[in-house]
């Protein structure tokens, strides 16, 4: 078998169309008389594919490589499938706006990065399904407001057949002259079938009661709302034992008892130099969308960055934490119920981890007196942080719903409720708000007292899930403030804080890299404090000290409450440390306690009520803390200076 011209031509290198024409005796190649003839008797072939017509087999010329195809732009967004991440999106391309949908717009390889977003995609969940089996009952009674509508005694509804529960606040005054009770009842098994509608019963011989308005919420599912007149209790004449609504859960006729389905809030919670913190409470489980925008105008048309749905199990409260907002930026903020647009509100971001720092901290502690002007004050003084460190109410209860009343009370004082609106608010308690005075880690009750603290206050985290307590931290550019729960764990191992969250707060100090770290107790760190501080715990509070010094933790601040007067205290060192601060800082409102001379006493007030105002600065050359004792009037009545290289070890131990 011959070999073809094509591969001749491969392996010599010739024009294969040239050398075809030049083929056959006309051009001088041999021919054979072994040659197959054409199958048709034909002269050329050509009708069987044979161009030459010499009756030979011809391989076709090798195809020209010209290259992959062109890039396509399949969704017409000018970007090509090459360079677009979702070439099927014409919303999706590099440099196209990111917007908070769960998806990459900007193809960058981040989600929802560089805008407000919840973490989630500010997708809406929808709301929680609703159990057959009745899981929490929610009741509000509302009395009116006439001086003597109110009434201590029994209170029980029932919304059906067999179905009652008492109304009792256990430590609450309630049914107060104008006041709102709400109570949750959970693990009564009732089936949600069974409950057909309200009735209200008081005993005979009870005091008279005017009830105003009555509302029912079944795992959060507003069933019932209605405002009664009000309608008055008792055995007197025009007055009625029971009472019922025929119509049952029909007969439903507002929305809320409350002045409106936001019943408690905004609160902003640790605003970061990326993220902020938003906690509020709704009446029922109801649609909360949270707009944000860095102007006002913008709220008009921003989409919601977060829908949710507070939950019964949480008593209606929610905290909200937003991502993707930018360092030492004003935003503004508003809040949407049901429809209803709440707001606007605004704040301002921390500086970055890493940034130097200029920012105001307040605080203080010891909160009892029915009107609280101080927030007044404190507001105009314009902190950007205020921290509640302790007594912060004074339910001094084991009961949740005490708790939880006590809590909602305090939100509602005017001057205190707006101040939480626009400030970063953190949290920490003592005994008042704990469980009861000089109560302790084994007191009963704590845990319906910790449950109450994470739903009510803003902090976001409330300890690591593993250790019994309710401590966080929080960093404001090179500020650091680290909150520790002296009650939780108190004393069940002989130390004031137990040694893990002992263990957890020495490595946060040692892991911090912030000029100032503010380490905050409801109760003072001396030692000189007597009971109800430190100095229960002596050898502890040695301990920790040394510590410092060994994992070379440069400066610390200490700060606390609850003695009513506010002190600056110089702290001695272990060997080889630096001196101490203590900042001390109560009343805010509740009675006051002259001042003790001592020798770590730097400075003292306790004439009024008061808080302190610490001014950050770590822009100079030596980073400083300006400490103020401010009185009722607003006016600095002590002051003291701190500098960072005052809070260094020596060289040798760092």
């Amino acid at each position: 078998m011959r070999p073809t011209l094509a591969l001749i031509c491969v392996l010599v290198g010739c024009d294969v169309e040239e050398a075809a024409l030049n083929k056959g005796p006309a051009g001088g190649g041999p021919t054979s008389d072994s040659d197959p003839a054409p199958a048709d008797g034909g002269a050329d072939g050509a009708a069987d594919g044979d161009p030459t017509g010499d009756g030979a087999a011809h391989d076709s010329a090798p195809p020209v490589d010209t290259g992959p195809p062109p890039p396509v732009d399949a969704d017409g967004d000018g970007t090509t499938a090459d360079l677009d991440c979702d070439d099927a999106d014409p919303g999706v391309r590099p440099g196209a706006a990111e917007l908070c949908d769960g998806r990459d717009e900007d193809c960058d390889g981040l989600i929802d990065d560089g805008v407000p977003n919840d973490g989630a995609g500010c997708l809406d969940p929808g709301p929680p399904a609703l159990p057959t089996t009745v899981g929490v009952v929610h009741i509000g009674l509302r009395t009116g407001t006439g001086a003597s509508d109110g009434s201590d005694d029994g209170v029980s509804i029932c919304l059906g057949a067999d179905r009652c529960t008492s109304l009792n606040i256990g430590d609450w005054d309630d049914r107060e002259p104008g006041q709102l009770d709400v109570q949750a009842r959970e693990g009564l098994g009732w089936a949600r079938s069974a409950l057909t509608g309200p009735e209200l019963r008081i005993s005979p011989g009870d005091d008279m009661w005017k009830v105003a308005c009555v509302e029912v919420r079944l795992d959060g599912d507003p069933v019932y709302c209605r405002e009664l007149g009000p309608l008055a209790m008792g055995d007197g004449t025009g007055e009625v034992l029971r009472w019922s609504d025929a119509a049952g859960w029909a007969g439903s006729s507002c929305q809320t008892c409350a002045p409106s389905p936001l019943t408690h809030g905004p609160v902003l919670g640790p605003v970061r130099h990326d993220g902020v913190i938003v906690w509020l409470r709704a009446d029922a489980t109801r649609a909360v969308r949270l707009r944000v925008a860095t102007t006002r105008g913008g709220l008009a048309t921003a989409a919601p960055v977060a829908t949710r749905y507070p939950r019964a199990e949480r008593d209606f409260t929610e905290s909200i934490e937003i991502f993707g907002l930018q360092p030492e930026t004003l935003y503004h903020y508003e809040l949407e119920v049901e429809g209803e647009r709440f707001g606007p509100w605004s704040f301002t971001t921390a500086p970055a981890p890493d940034a130097a720092t200029r920012l105001r901290l307040a605080f203080g502690s010891c909160t009892r007196d029915a009107e609280q002007p101080i927030f007044g004050v404190i507001a105009a003084w314009e902190p950007d942080i205020f921290l509640f460190l302790g007594d912060n109410h004074y339910a001094d209860s084991d009961d949740l719903d005490t708790h939880r009343q006590v809590s909602r009370g305090a939100l509602e004082l005017p001057l205190r409720g707006a101040l939480q609106t626009s400030r970063s608010i953190l949290s920490m308690w003592d005994d008042h708000d704990f469980v009861g005075n000089n109560t302790d880690g084994a007191s009963p009750g704590k845990e319906d007292a910790q449950r109450a603290f994470a739903e009510y206050q803003p902090n976001g985290t409330f300890g690591d899930g593993v250790i019994d307590a309710v401590f966080s931290a929080h960093r404001y550019g090179q500020l650091e403030v680290f909150l520790v729960d002296g009650r939780s764990l108190r004393g069940l191992d002989g130390t004031m804080l137990g040694a893990a969250q002992e263990a957890w707060l020495l490595d946060a100090l040692a892991a911090s890299d912030a000029t100032f770290k503010l380490v905050a107790s409801g109760t003072q760190w001396t030692t000189e404090g007597g009971s109800e501080s430190w100095g229960d715990f002596p050898s502890t509070a040695e301990a920790f000290r040394e510590q410092l010094v060994l994992r070379g933790i440069e400066g610390v601040v200490f700060l606390s409450g609850d003695i009513h007067r506010s002190e600056l205290r110089l702290l001695p060192p272990a060997e080889g440390g630096y001196p101490l601060p203590e900042l001390t800082s109560s009343p805010l409102a509740n009675t006051t306690t002259t001042c003790r001379s001592g020798s770590e006493v730097v400075g003292c007030y306790g004439e009024s009520a008061n808080f302190i105002v610490v001014d950050v600065d770590t822009a100079e050359a030596d980073p400083s803390l300006a400490v103020q004792i401010i009185d009722d009037r607003g006016a600095a009545v002590v002051d003291w200076e701190l500098r960072a290289s005052a809070l260094r070890l020596p060289a040798g131990l760092r």
